[in-house]
This record gives structure tokens, C-alpha cells and sequence, in this order.
């Protein structure tokens, strides 16, 4: 069946929340100061679309009073189930996601910028230069193949601040485009009392100019899929301005084009990425971060839609903007994964010395 494929815009008409693992919780798992990631998770990108589909078919046969009608037809527009790690990737009409990006908006949508997580290589800082005025150093770092290999000049005062960087190499900081909104009170109890021990700081965040969400998803053509002025997203059920246009080009072109390291091939993680083997052991050395992994479960054979949606075990993805440097064969064979590749983890670009 023939596919077709959009880009999605995602931009908040206010603030967001996108839980991990540290979400509220409940009872002894209870957490009171809470904080939003940066992106959205690819699942909740999944259960977005899959919505929106049911949302848009315009047949009672398959979505009527906001509620799934059992069948086939429903199985074969967004499949029968949520994802699961080990379910394959069986979603009806969805094909394929990518990553979630950073959009920045110009006045001609063409001039749209596209902004990933930059690779961890970089002491970016502010000093005092010559005339005691403040001026800001960005220096790439190169890898040291030596017996103990490592990254010539890294300071650990200065650490590797998070950056994002589009396909012409410009990077930003990450303060200036995400703005924090705190957020306190008291939750209230399931019954509607309140829990006098129950305060918590919970933190949002803003985008400061005008940036968007984006991804780009393939659908079978005949799928009706379009813009909306508001979508709920989040796990504080947000409000989204969800934009639609036909895309025509690859993924792999946003791509930004890392810089090279002299001494070594390497691999950088363009999504978080899920790896059971041992991807250490092809590396001669990698600098990486992880970001906890939980889903929800669901089907569409759901009879109380009242109750509390099942939650995954924990898991431990490898986080975007993760180097490892080696062989790129030998890495992106621990990297492969069809089923969360098709859902836009494990995206990768191997870049040569």
C-alpha cells in the first residue's frame, strides 16, 4: 500500500510537562518535586498520532462517543495495542516515526530551522577576556587515543552543557530556548480531600521564542490526518497547536553534520536509544548519558475507562547527543532495532574521522 508522509508541528499555547520516571508517583513512591523533561517521549508521540487518528476517521464504526468501537477496523487503523518493548511495531496505518526535534519558526514556513541535541563534545562557557569584558568560548574537544583514552582540554568545572545544533552547525543553548515555570500547591486526594503533607514543586517549561515540537510520521496515503488548533498533550494534559504539512524529502537530511574527531570514527545518538548487549565493548571510549524509560500499556479491548492505564517496568535508554567511538560496524550493530527504530529510537549517524 502506497504511504505518505508529513511533517507535524507541535507548538504549546502555553506551558508543558513531559513526566519520565520522576513523575508524582503514589504512596511510598510518592515524589513532591517534580520536573518536566526537555522533549516529549516517542511513545507518547505514538499515542498522540494514534488518537488523533481515531479522532479524525469520521467513522462511528471504529470511534463513537469518544470511545473505541471493538473490531478490525480499529486494529487496522492504529493497531491492537500500545507499545511494548518486545511487540514489534504492528500500529495499522502508521509506518514510521522520526525523532522529535526543535523547530524554529521563520516568517516563510520554507524557512523553517530544524534543531537537534548536539553531540556531548563541547565545553561551551563564558570568561573574561583581555579587556575584562565576558565573551563566550565554544571549543570542540578532541578524543586522546592514548592508554587511557580522553578528551583533550576537558575542564570538569565547565562539564558538557546541553546544546542543540541544526544541519549548518549554529548551536544554541538550551536556556534560550526553554524557560522554567514553577508551579506549587497541595494535591489533592482521590476522594477530593486534601493531604495537608501533600506539597509539591512541580516544574514546567515554556519555549522563550517561538519554537515548536516536530517530527515527521508515515501513514498509508488514504489516512485522513490534518492540522488542529488545539491537541492535549503531556502528562499534565496541555494544550498544543498540532500543524500538518506533506513532507517529500528523508529524515536523514535535517540531520545536523557533526564535526569530525581526528583520532577516531565514532557513532552519535540522534534519538535515545534502547541497547540490551554490551555496546561498551566496541568502544574505545564514549560519552554518554541515560534518561529512565516507562510507557504506558494499553489495548483497545479496554472496558473501564476510568481506571488507572497499566505502567511498564522501568529501562534505561542511552540519551540523544551520546558519542561512542570505535568502529562504527561493530557499534551500530549493538545499536539495531527494527521495532524502536520504526518508532524513532536508535536513530544514529556514524560520522568518520
Amino acid at each position: 500500500m502506497a504511504t505518505k508522509k508529513y511533517l507535524v508541528k507541535l507548538t504549546p499555547h502555553d506551558k508543558f510537562f513531559f513526566g519520565g520516571e520522576r513523575t508524582f508517583g503514589e504512596n511510598n513512591e510518592a515524589n513532591y518535586f517534580v520536573i518536566s523533561n526537555y522533549f516529549p517521549q516517542q511513545t507518547g508521540i505514538l499515542g498522540l498520532i494514534r488518537h488523533q487518528l481515531l479522532l479524525q476517521c469520521g467513522d462511528e464504526k471504529v470511534f463513537k462517543d469518544n470511545k473505541i468501537v471493538k473490531g478490525s477496523k480499529v486494529n487496522n487503523l492504529i493497531g491492537e495495542k500500545s507499545f511494548t518493548i518486545d511487540g514489534g511495531f504492528n500500529f495499522g496505518a502508521i509506518k514510521s516515526l522520526s525523532p522529535v526535534f526543535i523547530c524554529e519558526s521563520c516568517v516563510q514556513p520554507v524557512n523553517n530551522t530544524f534543531y537537534f541535541p548536539a553531540n556531548k563534545e563541547y565545553h561551551w562557557h563564558e570568561k573574561l577576556n583581555d579587556t575584562c569584558e565576558k565573551e563566550t568560548v565554544n571549543e570542540f574537544l578532541q578524543i586522546e587515543l592514548k592508554s587511557h583514552p580522553l578528551l583533550k582540554g576537558y575542564d570538569a568545572k565547565f562539564g558538557l552543557p546541553d546544546l542543540l545544533m541544526n544541519k549548518s552547525g549554529k548551536q544554541i543553548q538550551y536556556k534560550d530556548v526553554f524557560a522554567e515555570h514553577k508551579q506549587v500547591g497541595i494535591r489533592k486526594q482521590y476522594e477530593g480531600g486534601t493531604d495537608e503533607k501533600a506539597y509539591y514543586v512541580q516544574t514546567f517549561y515554556k519555549f522563550i521564542n517561538n519554537y515548536s515540537f516536530a517530527f515527521i510520521v508515515e501513514l498509508d496515503a488514504s489516512t485522513k490526518f490534518s492540522s488542529r488548533d488545539i491537541v492535549i498533550f503531556g502528562g499534565e494534559q496541555q494544550a498544543f497547536r498540532m500543524e500538518v504539512t506533506d513532507f517529500s524529502g528523508e529524515f536523514k537530511e535535517l540531520i545536523p553534520d557533526y564535526e569530525k574527531s581526528n583520532n577516531s570514527d565514532k557513532v552519535v545518538l540522534v534519538s535515545d536509544a534502547y541497547v540490551t548487549d554490551d555496546i561498551m565493548s566496541e568502544c574505545y571510549f564514549a560519552i554518554t548519558e541515560t534518561v529512565d524509560f516507562k510507557f504506558l500499556v494499553t489495548t483497545n479491548s479496554i472496558s473501564n475507562y476510568y481506571s488507572q492505564p497499566t505502567k511498564s517496568d522501568k529501562y534505561n535508554l542511552y540519551k540523544k547527543g551520546s558519542v561512542f567511538y570505535g568502529d562504527p560496524g561493530k557499534i551500530t550493530g549493538k545499536l539495531e532495532n527494527k521495532q524502536f527504530e520504526k518508532i524513532g529510537y536508535n536513530i544514529y549517524k556514524t560520522i568518520k574521522k
